[in-house]
């Protein structure tokens, strides 16, 4: 019976070690050219380049007959690498976040704007943001209001494998009470040389399931020991997110799931959910 067995747990094994080999000479493409890339992209040198920083007073008398002295203030800057690409695409961004910002506003875009979008110069930024300053002044005149701003400002935060990450900070006030900040993150693929999107990171249809799951993780926060601050129905994941050693960071403005005095609010999918086999990068 031994003389039996004993070949057959030799094929077993023989089969099993063949089954692994192809396992590993499947994976080896996969992870040669992983290392490929890494090692094509250089380690980031970054410096800031200020494109548009102003900042005004205007001395207003008010309805009420009082006088103030109204601040404008107008901000972007575009971080720069050695990588040409990567400039473009980053430059690109900041000029989208000039124009989210007018369009926000019922401000149409001169021909020349809407021209410099696909491909934006330093110069088609600098003019850009030199307008919304102007706007801004104009606008503050006419409201007699305490004051604008507009402020774009993107830092580099690390780089790992072949992702390149970037936080983006724009805050904006119009005279009221407070201003308001609100953070966001380029996840930036340097193989596809594209920003990674809420649907590149997981499929729709695995989305409900993440949500649900974030909603949990939300409800069980000690801020929440009370009443529930948000709706349920109005939930969503955010399209801001970030990895790092905790897992995969999901982060919210103000007022979306506390009061404005919180900020900003960050959900962290832990690295052992079962949730994150369902996304589908690597970090």
């Amino acid at each position: 019976m031994k003389k039996t067995l004993l070949p057959l747990l030799i094929v077993a094994a023989l089969g099993l070690s063949a089954c692994n080999e192809q396992n590993k000479n499947a994976e080896k493409p996969q992870v040669q050219a992983s290392e490929k890339i890494s090692q094509n992209f250089p380690a980031l040198r970054v410096e800031n380049s200020i494109i548009f920083d102003k900042h005004e007073t205007l001395p207003l008398k008010l309805e009420s007959g009082d006088k103030i002295d109204a601040q404008i203030t107008t901000f972007v800057n575009v971080p720069e690498t050695q990588v040409p690409w990567l400039n473009q695409l980053l430059l690109t961004k900041q000029y989208e976040a000039g124009v989210d910002y007018l369009e926000s506003d019922d401000t149409p875009l001169t021909d020349a704007e809407i021209q410099a979008q696909a491909n934006p110069s330093k110069q088609d930024l600098e003019q850009l943001f030199a307008r919304i300053h102007q706007d801004a002044i104009q606008s503050v005149k006419v409201d007699g209001s305490w004051g604008a701003e507009f402020a774009v400002h993107l830092s580099y935060v690390g780089q790992k494998n072949n992702w390149v990450v970037f936080r983006k900070e724009i805050y904006t006030y119009s005279g009221g009470a407070h201003g308001l900040q609100v953070g966001g993150y380029l996840n930036i693929d340097v193989e596809k040389q594209a920003v990674l999107s809420l649907d590149d990171l997981i499929d729709k249809k695995d989305q409900p399931a993440l949500s649900e799951t974030l909603w949990k993780i939300y409800t069980a926060l000690p801020e929440n020991q009370g009443d529930i601050y948000a709706d349920k129905a109005n939930f969503y994941i955010s399209p801001e997110f970030y990895f790092d050693q905790n897992g995969l960071n999901f982060v919210y403005p103000p007022y979306a799931l506390f009061p404005y005095a919180y900020g900003e609010t960050t959900l962290t999918l832990p690295w052992h959910s079962d949730e994150m086999k369902l996304i589908k990068v690597d970090w």
